[in-house]
């Protein structure tokens, strides 16, 4: 049996960041620090500065700063230890096609080859390989998702394509399986439909198989994989978007390629694609998309809420794992969609 969890807010460490930022991208670099990149201070202000927190200072430092301002990007941490940046959104709602490499050696952002399509609010997924799969996303100003997939390789800096998806998607989680395989669910093909539907990927193949459909129709949800396998869909909404906000979650089988229900969140949430992690001892913390925080024990099935959380809501905020079952958490907006955050918090799990 588990203790009774008692995660401290450390209120001495808490820090802020440069710049406000929310819908920005955390990446946790291969010697421990983490990369903060882009976001959004409000609607009208989008970012191309970037910054790298410390855990051993718990100080933030500016970094080389990208080539243009993007938010709703991107970031995936390479094998050689650098991150892959790609598309997004500029200030005045412009896709981009580009990708950025960030060399950690160097500090600096560079570009490598563009994606054979604009996107924003897709997916990127590392592979057994080294590649990265990226997945679906809007693409156009009416937010009208793409069935597109794609493949980047490192050692060439280019995208090349792959099977599509058998749906359009923008929105949707994503979670890496076994066998070399990725787990894509849910999300929205227009503004007026929200998916319950979902579909694997197969590295050798190329190709996207569907599976069985969630239990309910989810979009702006978050995925974290299971230790053992299976793949934990948490919150997310549907059609009536802040209206609809969920509280349940629900669990991938691999196996039987079917979801199950498993136990509710203590609040509802959504805009958590990169709030939600999964810690080292297999737990997993939900971390944002509403108030406090709160865990969840694959041996129970439950949630349970985390003493000492946030007493206001954080929408599309950023989790990520430190050494010694730390989580630092960054950024976001309150419930009113405003201006963004520059507090961070270390969580002591």
């Amino acid at each position: 049996m588990h203790p009774i969890l008692v995660a401290l807010l450390l209120c001495p460490t808490c820090t802020q960041m440069h710049a406000q930022r929310a819908i920005h991208s955390a990446t946790r670099l291969a010697d421990g620090r983490v990369l903060i990149a882009g976001g959004m201070v409000h609607n009208r202000a989008v970012l191309a500065t970037a910054e790298v927190f410390d855990p051993r200072t718990r100080e933030f430092t500016a970094t080389g700063g990208m080539p243009e301002p993007r938010m709703s990007h991107s970031a995936t941490l390479l094998k050689d230890g650098r991150v892959l940046l790609a598309g997004g959104y500029s200030d005045n709602g412009h896709l981009y096609q580009s990708a950025l490499l960030y060399d950690p050696k160097t500090g600096q952002f560079s570009r490598t080859g563009d994606m054979s399509v604009p996107r924003a609010e897709h997916s990127a997924t590392l592979l057994s390989d080294g590649r990265v799969l990226v997945a679906g996303g809007a693409d156009g100003p009416a937010e009208v998702a793409t069935r597109s997939a794609e493949i980047f390789d490192p050692s060439t800096g280019r995208f090349s394509p792959t099977g599509d998806m058998t749906v359009a998607r923008a929105y949707h989680v994503a979670a890496p399986l076994r066998g070399a395989r990725v787990l894509i669910a849910g999300g929205l093909p227009d503004l007026q439909h929200t998916l319950s539907s979902a579909e694997v990927y197969d590295e050798a193949t190329g190709r996207f198989t569907s599976v069985g459909n969630m239990a309910e129709s989810r979009r702006k949800a978050a995925a974290a994989p299971l230790n053992d396998g299976r793949v934990l869909i948490v919150g997310g909404s549907d059609n009536d978007d802040w209206r609809a906000k969920s509280r349940t979650a629900e669990i991938y089988d691999p196996a039987t390629m079917t979801f199950h229900e498993t136990g509710e969140l203590h609040v509802a949430r959504f805009k958590i694609v990169h709030a939600v992690v999964t810690l080292d001892d297999g737990r997993v913390l939900v971390a944002g998309g509403g108030t406090g925080f709160e865990v969840y024990d694959p041996a129970r099935g439950t949630f349970t809420p985390v003493s000492g959380g946030l007493s206001a809501a954080r929408y599309y905020s950023t989790a990520t794992t430190l050494d010694a079952g730390h989580v630092l958490i960054a950024g976001g907006y309150g419930d009113d969609a405003g201006e963004s955050a520059r507090m961070a918090y270390v969580l002591a799990m």
